[in-house]
C-alpha cells in the first residue's frame, strides 16, 4: 500500500481535506470475485484507513462496478465477448457480505450505460455547447458512429446508431460511471476519484474520464474544475501499478 499511496501523493495533498471516491473490487461475471475483485477491495480499505487516520476530516466514499454486460475495450475494439448466463446479485450479494463496506455504493455498467445514453440524449436535447464534444461519421450501410472529440490524437467512440438503436460503447459507460461519482462527492474541497482497475482496461478508463471531465459534465450542477480522476492501472496480485490522473486542466 505504502508504494501506491506515495503515487498517489505526486498528483494529491493529502495534507489538505478532500472529498474521495474510491473504487475497489470491481469484478466481471466471467471470472466472479477473483484475486483482482478481493485484493483491490482489500487495498480501498486499507487506503481509506490510511487516509481517515491522517487527520485532516477527508470525506471518503468507497465503492464497487460490476460489469455485468461482458464488454471489453480496447485500441481497436469494444464490445460483449461473453455468453456466459450469470445471476449477478448472488455476486453482488457475496460481495457485500464480505466486504460491506462497500454494500452501499454498488453499481453496474448496465446502469451505467443507460445512464451515459440518457447524457447523450439530454445534451442533444438541450443544445449545449458541443461542437467539439459529439460528431458522428456514417457508413454505407446507414450505420452511424457517434464521436467525442478528444484532443488527443485518436477521437472517442461513444455509441453506434443503427436504425432506431443506440448502442454505447465502453467510454459511455466508464464517463457515466465517473459522473456518478462526481456528483456524489461534489463540495467545495477538492474531489478526487481513485480507481483501481486493471491493466486492460487502460484504453476504456482514460476515454472514460476524459469523457466525464471534458463531456457528460456539461450542464451539471456541480463543480468539475474541482474533480480529479486517477485511475490506478494494477495487476492482480496488486505488486505492480502505474498511476495516471486526469482533471479539466489538462484539455
Amino acid at each position: 500500500m505504502r508504494s501506491i499511496v506515495e503515487s498517489l501523493r505526486e498528483y494529491v495533498d493529502f495534507n489538505e481535506k478532500k472529498s474521495i471516491f474510491i473504487q475497489g473490487g470491481y469484478f466481471e461475471g466471467d471470472s466472479g470475485i477473483d484475486e483482482f475483485s478481493k485484493n483491490t477491495a482489500s487495498l480501498a480499505l486499507e487506503i481509506s484507513n490510511y487516509l481517515k487516520g491522517i487527520g485532516c476530516g477527508h470525506s471518503i466514499k468507497l465503492g464497487v462496478l460490476v460489469n455485468d454486460l461482458g464488454m471489453v475495450c480496447g485500441t481497436d475494439v469494444c464490445d460483449i465477448t461473453s455468453n456466459k448466463v450469470t445471476d449477478y446479485q448472488v455476486l453482488i450479494n457475496e460481495f457485500c457480505e464480505r466486504y460491506p463496506q462497500f454494500s452501499g455504493n454498488v453499481k453496474t455498467e448496465k446502469n451505467m450505460k443507460n445512464r451515459g445514453l440518457r447524457k447523450i440524449k439530454k445534451i442533444f436535447k438541450k443544445q449545449l455547447d458541443n461542437d467539439c464534444f459529439i460528431f458522428s461519421k456514417e457508413h454505407d450501410d446507414n450505420i452511424k458512429d457517434w464521436y467525442h472529440r478528444s484532443e488527443s490524437d485518436s477521437d472517442i467512440l461513444l455509441f453506434q446508431e443503427k436504425h432506431d438503436s443506440w448502442i454505447a460503447k465502453c467510454p459511455t459507460i466508464m464517463g457515466a460511471y465517473y459522473l456518478s461519482c462526481m456528483k456524489e462527492i461534489d463540495s467545495d474541497d477538492e474531489s478526487i476519484i481513485i480507481d483501481f482497475c486493471s491493466f486492460s482496461d487502460r484504453d476504456k478508463v482514460l476515454k472514460g474520464a476524459e469523457v466525464a471531465l471534458r463531456g457528460f459534465s456539461l450542464g451539471e450542477d456541480f463543480n468539475r474544475k474541482n474533480a480529479i480522476i486517477i485511475p490506478v492501472l494494477i495487476n492482480d496480485d496488486c505488486s505492480k501499478h502505474v498511476v495516471t490522473c486526469l482533471s479539466m486542466e489538462d484539455f
